[in-house]
């Protein structure tokens, strides 16, 4: 298994809850694809610095897993025609091993 970050920019007007129901399910489906996740980071609302499908700014959230690689294109592929993602980004994590990082956002509550 090799470890992925990726990035998932939501359509805030169409989350009540900053994502977190989105981010429970991403969570279920890298679990469902054998992964594991290490880290899932709530990195808050942000102003895009140019309009993205007519939306001004987005909700971030992050991810820190591990999977086979011959699974990431299915994750990506469920998040695709979903409307109310509006970017992903899936890349090889290449930062500090996450354990030894700050708290993620469901510890820190």
């Amino acid at each position: 298994m090799r470890t992925y970050e990726a990035v998932f920019v939501l359509d805030e007007s169409k989350f009540d809850d900053a994502g977190d129901a989105l981010a429970k399910e991403v969570e279920q489906n890298i679990e469902q694809l054998g992964g594991r996740v290490r880290k899932k980071t709530a990195m808050g609302r942000r102003p895009f610095s140019r309009p993205m499908k007519k939306k001004n700014a987005g909700i971030y959230w992050d991810f820190i897993f591990d999977m086979e690689s011959s699974n990431v294109d299915s994750l990506e592929g469920i998040y695709r025609l979903n409307d109310a993602v509006l970017r992903t980004g899936i890349f090889l994590y290449e930062g500090p091993t996450p354990e030894n990082n700050e708290k993620t956002a469901d510890e820190r509550r």
